[in-house]
């Protein structure tokens, strides 16, 4: 264990100017091509899988972690969004935006069931906070450092943001704030300087524009909430998909993206649909 640990730090340390499919080959991990890279490796310094996106041979600028939720398996659908690591990033296409965006390494810490390792590993002591910094240890340039999680990954994220000695740029939150104990984490984290905030959440069926509070800790709800938290003035726009507003104060911005209920998994579906705008997010 302590050699392979010792051979994953020597990887990271190639990580300064570019990243390449071979030096992961080199350690072990499973790589393919498709349109990004990806590759999985299960080693020391977390007790799941680790996957990377990214496209090679360009300079990070920006690292993403990304919490996902609870472990499904194949919906009736017959689409798959957590069984593998692999069958999450193609389905939720994290390897399609990933490759649209130069600079930018996308690593998801790999959970099976309820968010296990999760809530049984990444939420204690400094333990989420170590994996980051096994990577940014490595990284010379210093990239800026986002997190976001879907679902049930919110909660890990709640839990340890205010606690991490890591300094966040910003936090994407994709249906993932679930209960009213864990909103005020946000809105706490999001008074510090320079943050940004990105609430991505499915509303009731009947929700418009002039959306208005429903009873219940939906992530709507609790989306809403952790946005009302900032008293400036909002923009609005919409698109195909979304309602989206946003606020800017000071050095801060705050991005609320909601759609109501229109398929039964909506609930999955706004990732897949929101992503592409998070990561062009990075660069505002």
């Amino acid at each position: 264990m302590k050699i392979f640990l010792l051979l994953f730090l020597a990887l990271l340390s190639n990580f300064t100017f570019a990243l390449t499919k071979k030096e992961f080959i080199d350690i072990g991990a499973n790589c393919i091509n498709d349109e990004a890279v990806i590759c999985t490796s299960q080693h020391a310094v977390y007790p799941n899988k680790l996957a990377f996106i990214f496209n090679e041979n360009q300079k990070i600028e920006n690292l993403l972690v990304h919490l996902h939720g609870h472990s499904f398996g194949l919906l009736p659908t017959g689409e798959d969004f957590d069984s593998t690591p692999i069958k999450m990033i193609k389905s939720f296409e994290f390897n399609k935006y990933i490759s649209q965006l130069e600079n930018t390494l996308m690593v998801i810490p790999f959970t099976t069931k309820k968010c296990f390792d999760y809530d049984n590993y990444l939420q204690y002591g400094n333990n989420f906070d170590n994996l980051i910094n096994h990577i940014l240890e490595y990284i010379t340039n210093t990239p800026k450092v986002h997190l976001s999680a879907h679902s049930g990954g919110g909660r890990t994220i709640a839990r340890t943001i205010n606690k991490m000695s890591t300094v966040i740029s910003s936090i994407s939150l994709f249906d993932a704030i679930y209960s009213s104990k864990r909103t005020s984490q946000y809105t706490k984290w999001f008074a510090l300087s320079e943050k940004k905030i990105n609430l991505i959440a499915v509303a009731p069926k009947d929700v418009n524009r002039n959306y208005n509070n429903f009873k219940g800790a939906t992530p709507f709800n609790e989306s809403i909430k952790v946005f009302n938290s900032n008293k400036s003035g909002s923009s609005f726009k919409e698109d195909s998909n979304f309602y989206i507003f946003k606020k800017k104060s000071d050095n801060r911005q705050m991005s609320l993206y909601y759609i109501p209920q229109k398929e039964k998994y909506e609930h999955w579906y706004i990732v897949r649909r929101s992503f592409g705008k998070i990561l062009q997010s990075f660069k505002e």
